[in-house]
């Protein structure tokens, strides 16, 4: 049996604890042990969102401590233009 509730997951509240549950999702153990794509199917937990609750359950239930969410990838620079080349005559 858990010895977390559901809402002691990282980035879940109450709300989202409920469509879980209601989704056959009961407890940290579940949630650990769901597939990215399953948990997706929840209302309000797309495949990122998703990510992050399973690697947070896992970090609950004993498993590798739940990344910190991923920064931004910084913009590539547009390459500078060529410079123009004047043939002289």
């Amino acid at each position: 049996m858990d010895k977390h509730t559901l809402t002691d997951i990282k980035g879940v509240g109450k709300a989202a604890a409920e469509r879980l549950q209601e989704a056959g999702f009961k407890t940290v153990d579940d949630v650990a042990g769901a597939s990215v794509d399953a948990l997706s199917k929840v209302s309000g937990f797309g495949g990122e969102r998703a990510k992050t609750i399973i690697a947070a359950a896992k970090a609950l239930d004993g498993g590798e401590p739940a990344p910190a969410k991923a920064e931004p990838a910084p913009k590539k620079a547009k390459p500078a233009p060529e410079p123009k080349v004047v043939a002289k005559e």
